[in-house]
C-alpha cells in the first residue's frame, strides 16, 4: 500500500511539473500579421516542439513523436512534413508514413511534424486554440532542427504540408514573415508544396495564409470538389505563378479534401466553414501528387546548382 501511494505521489508530481512547465507563457514573433501590427510579439501557451535525435529511416518508420530520419543515401536536402490540424493519429498515420518513405527513398532527410501532438490540442475550426504565429514558428523550428544534420544544405530544406500544414508552410514564406524571421536568425524553406490547403478564412490578415508576395516557390495542389478548402478561395495562385516561374498549381478534377487519406475514405464531418464534407481517397490522384511534389523540389534544387 505504501509503495502504491508513493508511486501515485511521484506520478502526480510528474504530471503537475509537466503541466506547469507547459502552462508557462512564452512570447514569439507575431508571424500572424507578419510583424506589421502594433504588437510585435504574441503570447503563447504552447511550448516549442521537441524533435527526436536523427536516426536512420526505413519504409515503415514511425511517424509519431516528431522524428527526424536519415536516408541511406543523402542527397543534401531535407523535407519537413507538416500535419493537418488534427495532427497525426491512427486514422491518418499510414499516409504520413507513406509520404515519409517516399522522400527517404529519394535521399531526403525527413522531419515528420505533428503540430497537434500532446499536450497540444487539435488546432481545427475557426476558433483555433493555437495562433497563426505558432503554426509558422513550428515551421522555422523544424527547419532549424533538420539544418543541424550533417551534410544538409540549409538552402535545400523544403516543406510539404497537408490542409492546415500547407497553410502554415505557405505563411512561413510570406515576404513579411521572411523579413521578420531572418532577423530572428531563422532558416526559410526553399519551397513549399501544399495539398488541399485553404488560402484564407475571412478577410483579416491573420486569417489569410497564401499571399501573392511569397519569397520562395509554391506548389499548390487543390481538389475540384473540396468544399473545406475550395479552390475558388485561391485565386491568388495565378498571381504567384506569374511572379515566380518555379511556382505552380493544379486542380484535380472530382477530388475532395484529403484525397490521399486512405484510412479516412468515406469520412464525413462538418468543416470549420460550416459545410458538410466527405473525404474520398483517390489512389491515382495521390500518385500524381507525389510525382508533382518530387518534380517541384527537383526543379528548385536544379536551379540552386
Amino acid at each position: 500500500m505504501i509503495i502504491l501511494i508513493r508511486s501515485l505521489s511521484i506520478l502526480l508530481l510528474f504530471l503537475f511539473t509537466y503541466n506547469s512547465s507547459y502552462a508557462k507563457t512564452m512570447k514569439i514573433p507575431n508571424y500572424g500579421e507578419g510583424g506589421s501590427s502594433f504588437n510585435k510579439t504574441v503570447t503563447e501557451q504552447t511550448a516549442d516542439l521537441d524533435f527526436k535525435t536523427p536516426e536512420e529511416g526505413f519504409v515503415n518508420s514511425s511517424a509519431t513523436g516528431n522524428p527526424i530520419y536519415l536516408p541511406k543515401k543523402l542527397n543534401g536536402s531535407a523535407v519537413i512534413i507538416l500535419s493537418s490540424c488534427g495532427g497525426i493519429h491512427f486514422k491518418n498515420i499510414t499516409d504520413y508514413k507513406r509520404w515519409n518513405a517516399l522522400f527517404l527513398l529519394q535521399g531526403y532527410v525527413t522531419a515528420v511534424v505533428n503540430t497537434s501532438a500532446y499536450p497540444r490540442k487539435k488546432n481545427c475550426g475557426r476558433n483555433k486554440p493555437h495562433s497563426p504565429s505558432r503554426g509558422v514558428k513550428d515551421v522555422y523550428d523544424a527547419t532549424r532542427a533538420v539544418s543541424k544534420v550533417q551534410g544538409i544544405d540549409k538552402n535545400k530544406i523544403f516543406v510539404i504540408g497537408f490542409s492546415l500544414g500547407a497553410m502554415n508552410g505557405a505563411k512561413s514564406i510570406w515576404s513579411n514573415n521572411v523579413n521578420l524571421a531572418l532577423k530572428e536568425g531563422e532558416i526559410i524553406p526553399a519551397g513549399v508544396a501544399g495539398l488541399y490547403g485553404g488560402c484564407r478564412y475571412g478577410s483579416k490578415t491573420t486569417k489569410r495564409y497564401l499571399f501573392p508576395d511569397t519569397e520562395r516557390p509554391v506548389l499548390w495542389l487543390m481538389g475540384e470538389n473540396d468544399t473545406e478548402a475550395p479552390p475558388s478561395d485561391c485565386k491568388v495562385v495565378d498571381i504567384i505563378k506569374e511572379k515566380n516561374k518555379l511556382s505552380d498549381y493544379h486542380i484535380y478534377k472530382n477530388a475532395t479534401h484529403c484525397w490521399d487519406c486512405v484510412d479516412l475514405n468515406g469520412f464525413t464531418k462538418k468543416a470549420g466553414n460550416g459545410k458538410k464534407v466527405t473525404y474520398k481517397y483517390d489512389e491515382k490522384i495521390t500518385k500524381d501528387s507525389e510525382a508533382r511534389v518530387l518534380a517541384f523540389f527537383d526543379k528548385i534544387i536544379s536551379g540552386l546548382k
